[in-house]
């Protein structure tokens, strides 16, 4: 696959920044379309559960709730998490602590989508930066570290969201 010439915006200190260090940030920069791809599975997903609990008496109009609510851009996915909670708690369709374990991790995988997508890399002489505004301006080292609990985050979530899909099927 071609790897794409688009413009980035990079903020390095010019006399520390070297070859490597655009090379990582570029590695970053495909990283983050990872994130965003997998931000938009799991909207997807939570939108799907949405249309099978709340919406599940319209059936016979289930693309035109898809396409005129689920997947309007005035129903964000803080509306679609906001829903989401309403199903899960109204439905049973998750025990105990798995409803906020479901609830943390999606806050932070739309947190994580919402930096990288609004957010500048940068290079502090050793280490990429995420620079983001999330009611304050926030730096983030991008380290293992943080791809780790990032990654935990979104599988957790992506879980937790098929345990919904499964009790959602066993009582249909």
């Amino acid at each position: 696959m071609r790897d794409l010439k688009l413009p980035a915006l990079y903020k390095g200190h010019p006399l520390f920044t070297l070859e490597e260090d655009f090379d990582e940030a570029r590695e970053i920069r495909r990283m983050s379309g990872r994130i965003i791809s997998a931000t938009s599975a799991i909207d997807q997903v939570i939108a799907g559960i949405i249309a099978d609990t709340i919406f599940r008496e319209v059936k016979e109009y289930r693309e035109l709730v898809f396409g005129s609510v689920l997947s309007s851009d005035w129903c964000s996915l803080a509306a679609k998490r906001k829903l989401l909670s309403i199903a899960v708690e109204q439905f049973d369709l998750l025990s105990g602590s798995k409803k906020g374990e479901l609830e943390k991790s999606l806050k932070k995988v739309t947190q994580y989508r919402n930096a990288f997508a609004h957010g500048t890399l940068g290079h502090n002489v050793t280490v990429q930066e995420l620079h983001y505004f999330e009611g304050s301006p926030r730096r983030d080292i991008l380290d293992e570290p943080y791809f780790d609990e990032l990654e935990r985050h979104f599988l957790t979530a992506w879980t937790l969201l098929g345990e919904v899909q499964l009790s959602i099927k066993a009582t249909a």
